[in-house]
């Protein structure tokens, strides 16, 4: 596969080994999960704990989504994940028409270098999140049902995840969603993780 060959060239100076966090394979999508770096601690929150940063590929062979590569983070306390909190943690995103080898490698190459500010970014503001108090869990939930696009069906997964941990913060919000994507289909869980980083990114630089 071209992209993973290009993956590995690419990383190879950081990181000789591509280790892979999880992989899910289903007949619209195959979506996996490559780890960057090596767990860290932003400052010494405790309740946030280490945090794994990551490349998350999603590709379709039967057209079912583009290709698409962003940053995502892992707190290894619970192994939940999400797109990296910051405006840009899609580093690439190609309908399969438009890909060729050398603008798949142009747009890795300019990308990957950027990655490990990115996930030092996206580690203090997972972090700052739990600063931000929220009154009305129950509406941030349908704010980020509403940014993945997702029905609010789901609402009450999201309310059962969160009394697990109910930290009445944007990082607790977060986190009950990461917890209950676990438990839905690779195609739901990619976007409702992303969804979980993008409401922190907007949630936390409007505060």
């Amino acid at each position: 596969m071209l992209l993973s060959r290009r993956l590995v060239g690419l990383l190879a100076p950081a990181e000789p080994e591509l280790r892979i966090m999880r992989i899910n394979i289903t007949d619209r999508s195959v979506t996996y999960m490559v780890a960057v770096g090596k767990p860290f601690k932003h400052g010494d929150d405790k309740v946030v704990g280490d945090v794994w940063g990551g490349l998350l590929i999603r590709n379709s062979g039967v057209g079912f989504a583009s290709l698409a590569i962003s940053l995502s983070l892992v707190r290894l306390i619970c192994l939940n994940g999400m797109s990296a909190p910051i405006p840009d943690a899609i580093l690439l995103r190609r309908s399969h028409r438009g890909i060729t080898d050398k603008r798949l490698l142009d747009a890795l190459t300019k990308n990957l270098r950027e990655l490990p500010g990115k996930i030092s970014e996206g580690a203090r503001v997972l972090t700052q999140a739990r600063g931000h108090h929220i009154e009305a869990p129950e509406q941030e939930f349908i704010r980020v049902l509403e940014l993945a696009h997702m029905p609010r069906r789901l609402l009450p997964d999201l309310q059962t995840a969160y009394a697990i941990e109910p930290e009445q913060s944007m990082f607790g919000i977060s986190q009950a969603v990461t917890r209950a994507s676990q438990k839905l289909s690779p195609e739901e869980r990619f976007d409702l993780d992303r969804a979980a980083g993008t409401y922190l990114q907007q949630s936390t630089s409007a505060n």
